[in-house]
């Protein structure tokens, strides 16, 4: 009688610690799981906006471009003074 209780009672006491462990090892698959897809979409929106810039760029006239260039050392420059 007694013998069946504690047999029993080890058995509840393994099914637990299985369950815990199925849980933290689901716990730590989701958390990869938003980790990558965060990563994933950094590196999309970086890939789209230099994919942005480019396409901008190239439509607007170099001497534009090589005049604002101008302006961003002269700021670049007045800054570290």
């Amino acid at each position: 009688m007694m013998m069946g209780r504690i047999r029993r009672l080890g058995d509840r006491i393994r099914r637990s610690r299985s369950v815990g462990r199925e849980l933290r090892l689901m716990r730590l698959s989701i958390t990869s799981l938003v980790i990558l897809l965060a990563s994933r979409l950094l590196f999309c929106t970086s890939m789209v906006s230099s994919w942005l810039r480019s396409v901008c760029l190239a439509m607007v006239p170099r001497t534009v471009v090589q005049r604002w260039m101008g302006r961003m050392l002269l700021t670049n420059q007045l800054l570290c003074l």
